[in-house]
């Protein structure tokens, strides 16, 4: 009996380190922040806007379906005027989501399939933009914190 319980023992003590190894390979993303997290119900809308340069939904557009910090990169910095959203979008009017303007102006919207004209005090300024929630499921349960340095 002595000895099983040594086996039991060493076999405990090998199997812990393998365990928590597994366990951090398989949460590495929740911390690298390279990775969104994703909600997978078969109910769920992925989030996404559509923006364009002109009122009612005229002109080019440009489709977000992920961050995107300088919409200079796309053409399409001071340029929107109406959007089309399913989700929860915050637009930034400067580069980079306002990080080096905290007084800068933003705008945030919601919606299933939700169209709208950007209000008179924000059209043509949006340089920046991104959702918040879950990017699958922008009905899920979710809390997002931003900070900013003051």
């Amino acid at each position: 009996l002595e000895d099983c319980r040594v086996e039991s023992c060493t076999s405990m003590k090998s199997l812990l380190p393998f365990t928590l190894l597994v366990s951090c390979a398989l949460s590495k993303d929740l911390y690298l922040g390279t990775e969104k997290t994703r909600l997978t119900d078969s109910k769920a809308t992925d989030q996404f806007m559509d923006c364009y340069d002109y009122a009612n939904q005229g002109g080019n557009r440009l489709r977000a379906i992920d961050y995107m910090p300088d919409l200079y990169g796309y053409s399409f910095d001071n340029k929107i005027s109406s959007c089309c959203i399913t989700g929860i979008w915050i637009l930034y009017a400067d580069k980079d989501y306002n990080t080096n303007s905290l007084g800068a102006a933003n705008w945030w919207v919601y919606g299933d399939n939700y169209c709208t004209n950007v209000p008179n005090g924000f059209d043509n300024q949006a340089s920046s933009l991104r959702y918040t929630g879950a990017p699958d499921a922008w009905t899920a349960d979710t809390l997002n914190l931003y900070l900013n340095d003051f």
